[in-house]
């Protein structure tokens, strides 16, 4: 269970994340809706430590990791996919892969290149490519495939859809929807709403870095107000 607490965050003297707490049960997952500066990314990057949280803690099956680097929440089970994707354009897909392979916390090795080369065959067939030459969505993947190979217990997704083009939005959704059915928990920023009730089953809504909502997507169906109010344009 990832488990956030009371997490207040800023930038320099600003603050953008205010009292948030959630939890994260890998069976279910989770995902962060909200308009552009609502707080979505701090919070997946407060999560990972790549920000320090002002108060509040994060707790990571009952042991707090909001003190620790992130590669030390990476070794713990957390990946991280940001919404800059950050592939070394440098390095072949193989290469890429390799820099972010590792065991599971516990030691386990599940998921593996010709793993993530059977969940992703378009990067597979373009393998001893430069990253640097794949299209958008082939580098989404490459992304994803490279927090795989850590074998994380937590998958942090930041704006997987962002840029894409919908038929490869279609493809993504149903590779990543299968992830729970891996054992992989899902935390997942993401403004296209029909996407993230794809991936995991409830929502919380920000608005100012402060929880306005949270409840499964059946349940905010039921409420349009709601998704009018805090979603609409």
């Amino acid at each position: 269970m990832l488990d956030i607490q009371n997490l207040i965050v800023g930038y320099g003297k600003a603050q953008v994340i205010d009292q948030l707490s959630f939890q994260v049960d890998p069976k279910t997952g989770l995902a962060l809706l909200g308009r552009n500066g609502a707080g979505k990314s701090t919070t997946l990057k407060t999560v990972i430590g790549l920000l320090k949280p002002w108060s509040g803690d994060i707790l990571l099956d009952g042991q707090s990791i909001s003190e620790l680097p992130s590669d030390e929440i990476a070794r713990l089970g957390i990946g991280y996919v940001p919404e800059e994707r950050r592939i070394f354009a440098d390095l072949t897909v193989i290469e890429n892969l390799v820099t972010g392979a590792k065991p599971g916390a516990s030691g386990d090795i599940f998921w593996t290149q010709s793993r993530v080369f059977e969940l992703f065959p378009e990067i597979a067939r373009r393998r001893h490519a430069d990253a640097g030459s794949l299209s958008g969505g082939e580098r989404q993947m490459l992304a994803i495939a490279r927090a795989l190979v850590g074998n994380p217990r937590f998958l942090l997704l930041d704006e997987p859809s962002e840029g894409l083009a919908p038929v490869v939005v279609q493809k993504l959704g149903l590779v990543l929807s299968a992830l729970r059915q891996e054992n992989v928990g899902l935390l997942v920023a993401e403004q296209n709403q029909n996407l993230a009730s794809h991936l995991v089953d409830h929502a919380l809504i920000l608005e100012t870095g402060v929880n306005r909502h949270i409840s499964t997507f059946n349940e905010l169906r039921s409420h349009p107000e709601v998704v009018k109010k805090y979603l609409g344009m």
